[in-house]
């Protein structure tokens, strides 16, 4: 054995860490953290897309208005009332809106509809089935769990929301 192949072979002996496993273990952490980053985009898009209310935006810029919207509302005194139960073993809610008196409302027809609060996408208008005045009555026949009911008067001479959750 000569001088030249006794070099070589201690060569391969002693190896150690190259330049092509940095390399490589570079490669394969980024891979990883970019496979893990285009899981998260994937999983994120096909979620809940996390608005409550469309236009949020435009809303949280028109806030003073709502504020003085809500103290005109106070300023009526009236109330609402949501009784579930009102008809035993049926699937009909009833939503009682009461002056300040506590008197029923009279002469104000108001927009129901039914807001899921997990999922917008199941929101709708309420199948209203009596509606005097301040006394309503929805069916709730094809609902189950917990629901929000929101309404508002219809008229914008007497302008009122209410909002109450109900479990059926």
């Amino acid at each position: 054995m000569n001088a030249a192949t006794l070099r070589q072979e201690q060569g391969r002996e002693k190896k150690g860490l190259t330049g092509w496993h940095v390399l490589g273990a570079l490669v394969a952490f980024f891979g990883l953290i970019i496979i893990a980053n285009i899981a998260f985009i994937y999983f994120a898009v096909q979620s809940h897309r996390g608005e409550d209310v469309p236009k949020s935006y435009r809303q949280g810029l028109e806030y003073n208005q709502v504020i003085s919207a809500r103290a005109e509302q106070a300023a009526l005194g009236w109330t609402v009332k949501v009784s579930e139960a009102y008809f035993e073993g049926s699937d009909r809610v009833l939503i009682e809106v009461r002056d300040a008196n506590g008197k029923i409302v009279d002469g104000v027809e108001f927009d129901v509809r039914l807001r899921h609060p997990a999922d917008a996408d199941l929101d709708r208008p309420a199948t209203v089935l009596e509606h005097r005045g301040g006394e309503i009555v929805i069916d709730t026949s094809d609902l189950h769990g917990r629901w929000i009911i929101k309404g508002q008067s219809a008229s914008d001479d007497q302008p009122f929301r209410f909002e109450a959750e109900v479990d059926l």
